[in-house]
């Protein structure tokens, strides 16, 4: 992973030949997302009969597929979530975004100074990268320029 912090005091040059492209990941560099989703993915667990704090929804579900989530649930839980479940813990989420997605701290004064291409490349889906980059405000840095998971048939971390 690339992290941009590294780049906020120097300046970047296309003519240095040092980088041709930036690839920004999404969760961790542009936003801190994972704390909200946590939340969202805790109420909508609780909502279906299992209580979990955000913390440990953090601990257990961080960086994992939603399958391997599941299987998480029905092994430690005992239950097998309705399909409700997804969809309702998808409408958390969103609103989570929407009303309290912010970018990470200095990555707004960073994007505008780079003289190189940049593009974000992410395991997260179209439609939530979509929600992330427009709640933000990071949109214009990245127009047309969003790579996901659903492009290619192996997402990170492979090459």
């Amino acid at each position: 992973m690339f992290c941009a912090y590294a780049f906020i005091s120097i300046p970047i040059k296309r003519d240095s030949k040092l980088l041709e492209l930036i690839i920004f990941d999404c969760d961790g560099v542009l936003v801190d997302s994972e704390p909200l989703s946590a939340r969202a993915t805790a109420k909508a667990l609780s909502e279906f009969g299992i209580q979990m704090d955000q913390k440990t929804a953090l601990q257990l579900f961080t960086g994992i597929t939603i399958n391997d989530a599941m299987a998480i649930i029905k092994d430690r839980y005992g239950i097998a979530l309705p399909p409700e479940y997804l969809s309702r813990k998808a409408e958390l989420i969103d609103y989570e975004f929407r009303h309290h997605l912010a970018p990470i701290p200095g990555i707004t004064d960073l994007l505008p100074q780079l003289d190189i291409p940049v593009c974000v490349g992410s395991n997260s889906a179209h439609e939530r990268l979509k929600v992330t980059l427009d709640s933000t405000g990071l949109t214009p840095f990245f127009i047309d320029q969003v790579y996901s998971a659903e492009d290619v048939s192996r997402g990170k971390p492979a090459p």
